[in-house]
């Protein structure tokens, strides 16, 4: 799999979008400082699968989940 394009650190955010990709955007500065504090910019990750005949399809999970926890859900 490729690796993202740019570091995104602090405030950043991945998201599941309804077509299976996965946007991935956001983020701060690195450790020492010299970056731009914010990531204005957003990358696209699209999984192999999309590309593979049927997607998968998440059948069953919970309406809710707790911080830090844990959820069943069945593919």
């Amino acid at each position: 799999m490729a690796s993202l394009g740019t570091a995104r650190l602090y405030h950043s955010l991945a998201l599941l979008l309804p077509d299976g990709r996965v946007l991935v955007a956001g983020g701060g500065r690195f450790s020492d400082g010299t970056a731009p504090t914010d990531k204005f910019s957003g990358e696209l990750y699209s999984p192999p699968y999309i590309f593979k005949g049927a997607r998968p399809v998440i059948t069953s999970a919970p309406a809710t989940a707790t911080y830090g926890g844990t959820f069943p859900f069945r593919p």
